[in-house]
């Protein structure tokens, strides 16, 4: 059950239980609790506003999210906080009292209110146009009474632009929406504080503006100009008339026209700005005497130009002129702009955009001229890899901090206890990306692919390290396999590993840095010395060959992968070939993904297990529907000659939604499919078991908790256990906020201990368990309310400590009086027996009348 269900029925319940359950999860764990200094956090289109005190801005990143920053440029919600868990393409103003903040999500329109303290004041966001087909691009503005939110509405079969007026209490005036133009791809909206001005392009048609009164009426169409090849639109209102300006693409010009209040333009066709061309995205605010206007070049810098009443202007030294910088926004308060944009680290290969900001006064002046984060998070990690030795689990991942990514890695033992330190394989000046791993039954073999910024001295390079069993780095320097100066046409990108007895057997995708569209699947051996033995060419049609995956049977290996042998855009089919030990292609061109028709394509990449003869391979399939995405996860079986056993496909899960990423292993009787799955609007990880005749056995959730959950992996461990990781949304780490992306672990079959709460009664429960995680004592302090019984009168109150098998390890039951006063215990980390238990997860289980509430702890070392 998800927590906002509790937020509403339990909000005692909430405000206690909030940390310890968001953090630890339900039988989940996180694998990495250390709170590394922050790093910049991505951000992407953002949006800002000012309140007579602080700024605001807010973005896109997996939903929604905001801040607030000081005139001072002062950031001080330093990890943001979550306005909408989806949404994309905010805008925000204030009202003089709170502010209004509105996006896309699934294709309709929403809105919220914002307190100036930073303060969710509709914690359900309330719709502005559910209306048939999509709506998308919102924009608002306030007249001092009322919003008026537009959007682009294609509710009649093509695209129109819509609006709605929005009291600042959150009401909705015009919940069908008010028609303002056929005539719109996209717009922009102001107010003179009566009236609105919306200003419209449309391709072969030209600019636009409409009045619309306070009432909600439309004027009639007014001519600006007649050139609609228009990258960027906005309208600023300077006391007395509008402003109009837009970017022409041909001209390679930002050009501006003056519009009265009735809508009347007073310069047709505009005059010119500045001879620079907009790269993404123009915004413009007035301080009072000018407009600013700031945009993202051809160059890649982020610029500037003031722009006065009567059509003078005054063009700015670039604002910020290093890297790649987009999709800047502004807004004016008490003398100085607040600006915020998104900046790319490559602009050949860029890591997810960084929120930056800067200061700039009313002469121009950059008061903060290397600007500053915006958002400050812990680091970022994704894109697991798992391992099994006989013994500990080995999990690696990528790890974002600021521009770089890091390979970084853990072990975990196989009662879930984490064995630090975290391991480093891989930081230096390049984005380590995309870990792969496997292991002989001893040692590990760890593949990522080193990438440069485009036009350096190094060019993309896939490596390899070993691992050892006690976590150490054996290979110094690292094992290039291939790469660098000695391969500049070809980068690697993804890779596979398994080991089959004798020797380590890596695949690689290699496409082209002049074409990307081509690319072929190699194979190179490695023996368990770290050696380099063969490379062979697997598949190199001169085609689109790419994400490889591989699984080895005890005779021979299946390789499988995405292919686009055909052409056709975006429609990849799934082929193999099996490859000896010795690297002799013994059966190539196997097509293992069912026929695929138009419009329908796979998702980045196909998994493969193996029962130790014969292969399932599964993969995430589209089926294209009015162009929504519904991706299924289908499996297919594949013998060990090659033969295809489910020529149609085994469909797995064909829910609602997207489903992808799929991870798969052979569990000694069955398949384990898992897989990121949305259909309840968030993200979660499901999975399937499947038996080797191709009969789907049982479907289950794996993890569910608030936020998005992703890139799931699996791998069997001894007997039936399994451990399955992720990618999860991790609100805070130790205590403090974090809402970032973290791995998790979780082990299958799923404990029977796991945290819950159950209540009965509406008085508080207060419960603290202090620190969590803990090393040589954990305090469990509990007060049970009054029920208006008796003080005299006894109650049984259970504490019992489990570890993650369910065995009992700990019992502190007894009877205390249900009385007003804090009770408390402490742990010390040890069994009934005195012993001290070892590192790793634990769950404490209170239980009394009309209480059950299970808790997770985690003893370190």
């Amino acid at each position: 059950m998800r927590y906002h269900i509790f937020k509403k029925i339990f909000p005692f319940i909430w405000g206690i239980f909030f940390v310890i359950g968001r953090l630890y999860g339900f039988g989940e764990f996180l694998l990495d609790t250390t709170y590394y200094p922050l790093c910049a956090g991505f951000g992407h289109k953002p949006a800002v506003a000012f309140d007579g005190t602080n700024f605001i801005a807010v973005w896109e990143q997996d939903g929604i999210w905001g801040t607030r920053v000081d005139q001072l440029g002062t950031v001080i919600d330093t990890s943001g906080f979550l306005i909408s868990e989806i949404g994309h393409t905010p805008d925000i103003k204030f009202d003089g009292v709170n502010y209004l903040i509105v996006w896309e999500q699934d294709f309709n329109i929403y809105g919220t209110r914002i307190s100036p303290q930073g303060v969710i004041l509709d914690t359900v966001a309330f719709p502005i146009s559910i209306a048939s087909g999509e709506q998308a691009s919102p924009r608002l503005a306030f007249n001092s009474t009322n919003y008026f939110v537009i959007w682009r509405d294609n509710r009649l079969g093509f695209s129109a632009i819509y609006g709605a007026r929005v009291t600042p209490s959150g009401q909705v005036l015009d919940p069908n929406g008010i028609f303002i133009t056929s005539l719109g791809d996209y717009a922009s909206v102001a107010s003179d504080s009566s009236n609105y001005m919306v200003v419209t392009v449309c391709p072969g048609w030209g600019t636009y503006c409409y009045k619309v009164s306070a009432n909600g009426v439309v004027g009639p169409a007014n001519y600006v100009s007649s050139y609609y090849l228009v990258p960027s639109l906005e309208i600023s209102f300077d006391g007395v008339n509008y402003l109009v300006a837009w970017g022409e693409i041909g001209t390679m010009t930002i050009k501006g026209a003056l519009v009265d209040t009735s809508g009347f333009c007073l310069n047709p066709n505009g005059f010119t700005i500045v001879n620079q061309s907009v790269n993404y995205s123009m915004k413009m605010a007035f301080d009072g005497t000018k407009h600013l206007i700031v945009w993202d070049g051809n160059d890649n810098y982020l610029h500037g130009v003031f722009v006065y009443p009567d059509n003078t202007v005054a063009l700015l030294g670039p604002i910020y002129a290093s890297e790649v910088n987009e999709f800047a926004n502004l807004a004016y308060g008490n003398g100085e702009y607040f600006i915020a944009w998104e900046r790319l680290g490559s602009a050949n290969y860029p890591p997810p955009p960084v929120l930056m900001g800067t200061m700039v006064d009313t002469t121009g002046a950059n008061i903060i001229p290397d600007g500053f984060f915006v958002i400050l998070k812990p680091h970022a990690q994704s894109s697991p890899a798992l391992s099994f030795n006989g013994s500990e689990y080995l999990c690696m991942w990528q790890e974002q901090e600021n521009n770089d990514y890091n390979i970084r890695g853990i072990r975990v033992n196989q009662v879930g206890q984490i064995i630090a330190p975290v391991i480093r394989v891989a930081g230096s000046s390049s984005l380590d990306i995309n870990p792969a791993i496997t292991s002989n039954g001893m040692d590990y073999l760890c593949t990522w692919t080193q990438h440069y910024p485009w036009l350096t001295s190094e060019l993309d390079t896939l490596m390899a390290t070993r691992i050892d069993q006690s976590g150490a780095i054996i290979d110094t320097p690292r094992i290039r396999i291939v790469g660098g100066l000695s391969s500049y046409y070809y980068k690697p990108t993804q890779s596979a590993i398994a080991f089959d007895g004798n020797n380590y057997f890596i695949v690689w995708d290699s496409t082209q840095y002049s074409n990307s569209f081509f690319g072929n699947i190699w194979g190179t051996f490695i023996s368990p010395a770290g050696s380099i033995l063969q490379s062979v060419l697997i598949v190199g049609l001169g085609s689109r060959q790419i994400s490889p995956a591989l699984a080895f049977n005890s005779t021979k290996y299946l390789v499988a992968w995405r292919d686009n042998r055909y052409g056709w855009v975006n429609q990849y089919e799934v082929y193999g070939a099996l490859v000896s030990p010795d690297g002799i292609i013994l059966k190539d061109s196997i097509k293992i993904s069912p026929f695929i028709p138009a419009n329908d394509y796979l998702d980045p990449r196909p998994a493969v297990a193996t029962d130790g003869d014969n292969y399932f391979v599964v993969c995430a399939y589209r089926e294209y529907s009015g162009g929504q995405d519904n991706y299924n996860i289908y499996g297919t079986r594949v013998d060990s000659t090659g033969n295809i056993l489910d020529p149609s496909g085994i469909p797995i899960c064909t829910a609602q939604g997207t489903q992808g990423n799929p991870a798969v292993v052979f569990d000694g009787i069955n398949y384990m499919v898992v897989w990121q799955d949305n259909r309840n609007g968030e993200y979660d990880i499901y999975g399937a078991k499947i038996s080797r005749s191709g009969v789907i056995i049982d479907t289950f959730i794996v993890s569910n908790q608030e936020g998005d959950q992703i890139e799931p992996e699996i791998i069997r461990g001894n007997g039936d256990t399994l451990f399955i990781v992720y990618t999860g949304f991790t609100p805070e780490i130790n205590g403090r906020p974090a809402n970032t992306m973290r791995i998790w672990g979780k082990f299958y079959p799923f404990t029977s201990v796991e945290e819950t709460v159950t209540r009965s009664v509406p008085d508080a429960l207060c419960l603290e368990i202090y620190p969590n995680p803990f090393r040589n004592a954990v305090s469990i302090k509990f007060q049970i309310p009054e029920q208006g019984v008796a003080s005299s009168q006894k109650s049984v109150v259970s504490i019992k400590i489990y570890d993650v098998t369910g065995r009992l390890v700990k019992d502190f039951s007894r009877f205390t009086s249900y009385d007003l006063r804090p009770t408390s215990i402490v742990w010390d980390g040890t069994d009934d027996s005195g012993h001290k238990l070892p590192s790793g997860v634990y769950f404490i289980k209170f239980t009394t009348e009309g209480f059950n509430v299970t808790q997770k702890i985690i003893l370190l070392e």
